[in-house]
């Protein structure tokens, strides 16, 4: 039997399928005590749902539990159990998952998770989630109220009512896992980064990868003829409106829109993939609310966190703890850690969150575990989110009479705010959700302001006069009459010059310049905003769109101009006869007598090098130079609204600052190569131009004759390292990498091999060749003596984040070209992009 269950075909034909690949990844095989699914991403039971597999009973979880490596499916959860234990406990008749884990450390690692999620916070400190000012009568008992969601019929819900685990054996690495009722049993083997599945009788049924592989959604790049988006002044963009055990729905996640930028709430997985493939840059949305922990609401968080740019997570200082110690036990890492990788800006029941010109107004709903909506306020308009609400009128009244809550909550509950212009209200199934009958109770005005969510389409009554959100960029809701708040166009403009790296240090004197300074262009699709060969004389920023830098590619035009030939010649091989009197061909003419085309005088081919999106910039070179020249075609491919600063203005308003000297060696650095040297790596050619854009500014261009050191073992940490040309030797005397780091857990088993790269394979149309490149996934490599060449980036992350001195002898075998980058510099970009630092920790190389 080969890998993963695959047979022959011949053998296969006459056998059912034992192994079955999910489309959300991971895999079920089929056995005697039922199906045991290896991997388990978000939303995982849907797959078992729509291929008529059932829901297992048994889950192995795997070694690595959340996806660390740089690319769309970083910060994915692996080890989503809470809803498979979901399943099986409440539609089950109580039945309980069985968990398989490595050791005892993961069992106690994933009690704590499920802890948080089913249960709550076991601590909680009432003082830090309200204003001063808000009225104490009316703030929940949040510990009564989590106690009262704990009882299902006469049993009281704990973590051990709904997971059981199995655990690997430390020496033989084996596990049991018997049937129900006990009569026979399937054993796993862990062996060689694989499981092997053998029935009782010790038959091999299947060997499935260690490693979770998940399916990649279409890349960005790949929907090239999708409409531009502009964000509305005031509205919501829902990416999906329905729940966990929905096949058909995604789960619930929006994009608040205010004064044209975004918050996200909530956003499930792969939404920001999905948002880039409508032309929304990951700059437009810097901000994530998070309502509540439990899975159908967080998973896409973590990876938005770790896309481009540090974001900022908003919710409630209890809920913030909740989300840190859940990830810290999912992902291994510190939780100290994992505050630094994205910025955390509390908000407090009772006080006005100022955002974008707006107001940010949250409550605690009545949930499970702590949840909380909010009230959003824009230029005279408004809009309410219920977010995971228990909204039964009756119910909540006769909580207060139980004690569980005050009559001050109650009457707080029941006053949710229906007069507002926009209402997202869920529905689901009590007591932890809004029944059905609460909404289709409200008067005609309000439902006519409301968009049910959290809930399938087929649960919608008919004739109740209600409707759902229907997911998509395409659906998004815009209010109307929206004044537009004073300073709004001022906002948007110093939001876009700030998410720029390269001026994020300019200070609050500098707005006015730039306000004065600046002016905007709108450019129709398929214009050209630069030509090659023109005098540069302005810089731009991208507001909205997308636009493409081209450059011609002469081996393009000689290939069809080859092919041109060739076709030439089989037609004139394909002409049998010929009139004897016919007039010869004359020179310069095809046997037909059609005249040759003259390759220089064909349509230019060109080939795209680089992509902008909104807050990317290109023009920087006329900044330095009165006289320079455009160095290649730029053209918008939907409409674009660009950001333009003329030369003198530009100079002036930059005077004392260093960003004319980073730019200067900015365009040094492009001029010599520099942006070839990052595609030749793996991991590098994935970053995003801005990124990318970020490195060259930090590089610093280093010669070493041969058998120069670069650094040795014990010398203080100074640079990371790029070969640009040339080679050089690394060397460890111990070849042993650490056994732990800074983020607390142990290195990633691929850096230990000499050579790793991921199954992920990109699809891309060969004139998307470049981004082609940036999808595929790195290559991390080292062991004990090495040589590296063009492309490798050779680091000591965790020696670094530490500042302890190298573990590692780098040295020339010949004159060679390094760029360095400076600790600092290193440290400074590990901020801003979290995704990648994430990826290189616990690592010495990637080639």
């Amino acid at each position: 039997m080969s890998e993963d269950g695959d047979n022959d075909t011949d053998s296969m034909a006459s056998q059912p399928q034992v192994v079955y690949d999910l489309p959300r990844g991971g895999k079920i095989v089929m056995t005697e005590i039922g199906p045991i699914q290896f991997g388990i991403p978000p939303e995982t039971i849907k797959d078992s749902m729509v291929l008529g597999l059932g829901i297992p009973a048994f889950f192995v979880v795997p070694t690595e539990r959340f996806v660390k490596k740089f690319g769309p499916s970083q910060g994915v959860n692996v080890a989503e159990f809470e809803f498979p234990a979901y399943c099986n406990f409440f539609f089950k008749n109580g039945k309980r998952v069985c968990l398989v884990v490595n050791d005892e450390d993961v069992k106690t690692r994933i009690q704590n998770v499920f802890q948080e999620t089913l249960l709550g916070p076991r601590e909680w400190d009432p003082e830090v989630d309200f204003a001063p000012d808000y009225p104490v009568h009316k703030r929940p008992d949040l510990v009564k109220e989590l106690e009262y969601f704990r009882h299902f019929g006469d049993k009281l819900i704990t973590v051990d009512l709904l997971l059981s685990f199995a655990i690997f054996d430390e020496t033989s690495r084996r596990v049991k896992l018997p049937s129900e009722d006990g009569s026979t049993f399937v054993e796993i083997l862990m062996h060689d980064e694989k499981y092997i599945v053998f029935d009782a009788e010790g038959n091999e049924i299947a060997i499935i990868d260690e490693r979770v592989r998940i399916p990649h959604s279409p890349s960005p790049e790949a929907v090239l003829d999708a409409p531009v988006f502009k964000p509305p002044l005031f509205g919501v963009t829902v990416l999906g409106s329905s729940h966990g055990f929905d096949p058909k729905g995604s789960t619930s996640g929006y994009v608040l829109w205010m004064n044209r930028r975004g918050l996200m709430v909530d956003p499930p997985p792969n939404s920001s993939v999905l948002l880039q493939e409508n032309n929304i840059a990951p700059s437009l949305i810097d901000a994530v609310i998070v309502t509540h922990c439990h899975a159908d609401h967080d998973a896409g968080t973590f990876q938005k966190i770790l896309q481009e740019g540090k974001v900022t997570l908003m919710t409630t200082p209890t809920i913030h703890g909740c989300f840190l110690r859940k990830y810290a036990a999912l992902s291994g890492l510190d939780e100290s850690f994992l505050t630094t990788v994205f910025s955390f800006r509390p908000v407090r029941v009772g006080a006005d969150v100022k955002c974008r010109g707006g107001v940010l107004r949250f409550f605690y709903s009545l949930h499970s575990i702590p949840c909380v909506g909010f009230e959003a306020f824009f230029g005279g308009r408004s809009i309410v989110f219920s977010a995971d609400h228990m909204n039964d009128p009756t119910r909540i009244q006769q909580l207060c009479e139980d004690g569980v809550l005050s009559p001050g909550r109650r009457d707080a509950l029941l006053e949710f705010p229906w007069d507002r212009d926009l209402i997202l209200h869920e529905a689901g199934v009590p007591p932890i959700h809004t029944p059905m009958e609460t909404l289709s109770a409200l008067p005609d005005d309000v439902k006519k302001r409301l968009y049910v969510v959290h809930v399938s389409l087929d649960k919608i009554p008919e004739g109740s006069g209600l409707r759902a959100a229907i997911p998509g960029v395409e659906h998004t809701i815009s209010l109307d009459g929206v004044e537009e708040p004073p300073h709004s166009r001022a906002l948007e403009i110093l939001d876009l010059v700030s998410s720029i790296p390269l001026f994020s240090h300019l200070t609050v004197k500098h707005a006015s310049d730039i306000l004065s300074f600046c002016r905007t262009e709108e450019i129709r699709a398929g214009e050209c905003i630069l030509r090659k060969g023109d005098i540069g004389s302005c810089f731009y920023a991208v507001m909205s769109g997308r636009c493409e830098v081209r450059v011609v590619d002469n081996r393009k035009v000689c290939k069809e101009r080859a092919a041109s030939v060739r076709d030439e010649e089989e037609e004139k091989g394909n002409q049998t006869t010929r009139s004897e009197d016919a007039a010869p061909s004359k020179p310069g003419s095809t046997a037909a007598g059609a005249p040759i085309a003259n390759p220089r005088e064909s349509p230019r081919k060109t080939t795209t090098v680089k992509t902008y999106y909104a807050g990317d910039y290109f023009g920087e070179q006329a900044l330095i130079s009165e006289n320079s020249l455009r160095t290649a075609d730029i053209f918008a491919i939907v409409d674009v609204t660009l950001l333009k600063f003329e030369r003198e203005d530009f100079r002036w308003m930059l005077q004392g600052t260093d960003v004319i000297q980073r730019m200067d060696h900015l365009v040094g650095m492009r001029q010599s190569g520099s942006w070839a040297t990052i595609g030749a790596n793996s991991l590098l050619r994935m970053l995003s131009e801005s990124q990318k854009t970020q490195l060259e500014t930090i590089f610093e261009r280093r010669i070493f004759r041969e058998g120069e050191s670069i650094w040795n073992v014990g010398d203080p940490i100074e640079y990371a390292c790029v070969v640009e040309t040339g080679r050089l030797c690394c060397s460890d005397p111990t070849s042993l990498l650490p056994t732990s780091g800074p983020t607390g857990g142990p290195p990633p088993p691929q850096v230990l091999q000499a050579s790793q790269t991921s199954p992920r394979e990109a699809s891309a149309a060969p004139q998307r060749q470049g981004r082609r490149d940036r999808r595929q996934s790195a290559r991390y490599s080292f062991s004990g003596n090495n040589t590296y060449t063009r492309g490798a980036l050779i680091l000591e992350t965790d020696a670094m984040l530490d500042n302890k001195p190298h573990n590692l002898k780098l040295e020339a075998l010949e004159t060679t070209s390094c760029l360095l980058i400076p600790r600092a510099g290193l440290l400074e970009f590990f901020k801003g992009n979290p995704g990648f630092l994430l990826s290189v920790i616990h690592t010495r190389c990637i080639t």
